[in-house]
């Protein structure tokens, strides 16, 4: 009974945490991408700012728009804070543990993506057909490198659920790792470019849930990569609820610091359009898979 509650608890706080951090982690992305071009940027809160100003305003809709275009971008919200509620952040064995698998990850991922392509297609203008054929397009080019890269962990791992992959003896450091590691990078740097077009056709409090679901999906990708390849300081969700807040500032120092990595790559290299982008880590993800099967044939 008292290990149920502390699961519960620390699920609670780990959505809590996410709600919260998201926004800064947006924020803290921009900021830090404008001190490298030498401006001031907004302050790394200006995100909350800009929600708490649009979840006050009236949502508005085109006229021959219909209800999927206030429900989606619920959906998109939903599905992304579900995605990113999976993923272990200060603790491990949270109440989702056992329901926190890798291919179930990448189909909210997707789920979030379906919702917000209705929705830009229920707009009826040409952005928001332009912004649709966006998203999907996208999509049909990172869910496959983001699905390869967690076939490659899940077969190293023996299983696909996160807590097993992020837990699993052996060395952390080895080519297939490394390489769906370099993978998810890529998709959590095509994380950062929005549909802008989809966000003009969108006003009040969805544009808030668009916007919501945009930092929220990046926070997932990373705390993926965080709790996979940097699982230092996570404490189990059931044990000792004094060394949470440890674990709680070890993970946002590791988020912290994988964003500021994202915005100095987005701002000091010249990246290659975004199809060639995620075609990389589609390759890389692939070559991991194909060394794993490689090394465990050869043994």
């Amino acid at each position: 009974m008292v290990t149920a509650l502390l699961r519960l608890l620390a699920s609670a706080l780990h959505v809590a945490l996410l709600l919260g951090a998201a926004p800064l982690l947006e924020g803290l992305r921009r900021w830090f991408a404008a001190r490298l071009l030498g401006e001031a940027g907004p302050p790394p809160w200006q995100p909350w700012r800009d929600l708490a100003r649009l979840a006050r305003k009236q949502a508005v809709r085109g006229e021959g728009a219909g209800a999927v275009a206030l429900a989606g971008p619920t959906v998109d919200f939903a599905a992304s804070l579900a995605a990113a509620a999976l993923v272990p952040g200060f603790a491990y064995g949270m109440a989702a543990a056992p329901a926190a698998d890798l291919i179930l990850f990448a189909g909210l991922l997707m789920l979030a993506r379906v919702a917000r392509a209705l929705t830009a297609m229920e707009v009826g203008t040409a952005p928001g057909g332009i912004a649709a054929a966006a998203v999907m397009s996208r999509a049909s080019l990172a869910e496959p490198a983001l699905l390869l890269a967690i076939f490659a962990l899940a077969l190293a791992a023996g299983g696909s659920n996160i807590d097993a992959v992020a837990t699993q003896p052996g060395p952390a450091a080895t080519a297939p790792r490394a390489l769906a590691l370099v993978a998810l990078a890529l998709v959590a740097f095509a994380q950062t470019r929005r549909a802008e077009a989809l966000s003009r056709e969108l006003s009040g409090w969805p544009l808030a849930l668009a916007d919501g679901a945009a930092a929220l999906r990046l926070t997932a990708v990373l705390s993926l990569i965080a709790a996979l390849f940097l699982p230092w300081g996570i404490t189990a969700a059931d044990g000792l609820p004094l060394l949470w807040p440890a674990g709680v500032v070890l993970w946002g120092v590791k988020l912290a610091l994988l964003t500021a990595g994202l915005a100095a790559a987005e701002t000091l290299l010249v990246p290659p359009p975004l199809p060639r982008l995620l075609g990389v880590a589609a390759v890389l993800a692939w070559l991991a898979v194909v060394l794993f099967c490689a090394g465990q044939r050869a043994t």
